[in-house]
């Protein structure tokens, strides 16, 4: 746990995020990019059955009427988080949004180290592990931080869920609301309240290349926490 005299608050919105650094590509993955468009028939048959108007929608979520649109036609990759801010504006649980029909029984799905998918967010790249199940209990993803610093983000997340980082390489810092921020690194873990204000960081590594931190996680993260 680093050591600080007060523990940071999360900030108040508004204030500009620092601007990412260059990312290599993201390779694409044709399974996801088959569930993105299953996904916002979803979302779409989910506003309706409410009788919302995109814009009544972007308004319960938070979210920009532009950005709904393209998650309902396919043409957006939603974080884990967004999914989760949609279901809290729609007052209900993220399991809809994520099952795609009724999943046999016994169902499995192996996602290879090489299978691409990576989808690019401002504090970290992402995959879903396993993008292809029609009905989960949890995501999965596996995540590379890229945010250095906690004056990276504008405001800290929160959201209904419990959640679990599991550090697979480099060396990252948990902010949650309230706390001293807490170091972990390879084989470190910590499950912890979603609807905290948290985020995350990648701390210096002099195993990185050309002194970059980066720091890949697993995260797992349970609707409802």
């Amino acid at each position: 746990m680093t050591t600080k005299e007060e523990a940071p608050a999360p900030p108040a919105g508004g204030a500009e995020a620092k601007e990412p650094e260059p990312r290599s590509p993201i390779r694409p993955n044709p399974a996801q990019d088959r569930s993105l468009d299953a996904l916002g028939r979803r979302l779409k048959a989910l506003r309706k059955a409410r009788g919302m108007t995109l814009e009544a929608a972007a308004a319960a979520t938070g979210m920009s009427r532009a950005a709904l649109s393209k998650i309902e036609r396919g043409a957006m990759s939603p974080t884990y988080e967004t999914l989760l801010k949609i279901a809290d504006g729609f007052a209900m649980d993220v399991g809809p949004l994520l099952q795609g029909g009724v999943q046999e029984r016994g169902a499995a799905e192996v996602t290879r180290a090489d299978a691409g998918g990576w989808r690019r967010a401002a504090h970290y790249d992402h995959r879903l592990i396993a993008p292809g199940l029609a009905r989960r209990a949890f995501g999965a993803l596996e995540t590379e931080v890229t945010a250095t610093s906690i004056e990276d983000y504008a405001e800290w997340s929160r959201h209904e869920s419990e959640d679990l980082f599991y550090v697979l390489s480099g060396r990252v810092a948990l902010y949650l609301e309230g706390r001293e921020p807490i170091d972990l690194g390879v084989g470190d873990a910590v499950q912890f309240d979603g609807r905290l204000a948290h985020a995350v960081v990648a701390l210096p590594d002099e195993a990185a290349p050309e002194g970059r931190p980066r720091a890949r996680i697993l995260w797992i993260s349970a609707p409802g926490g």
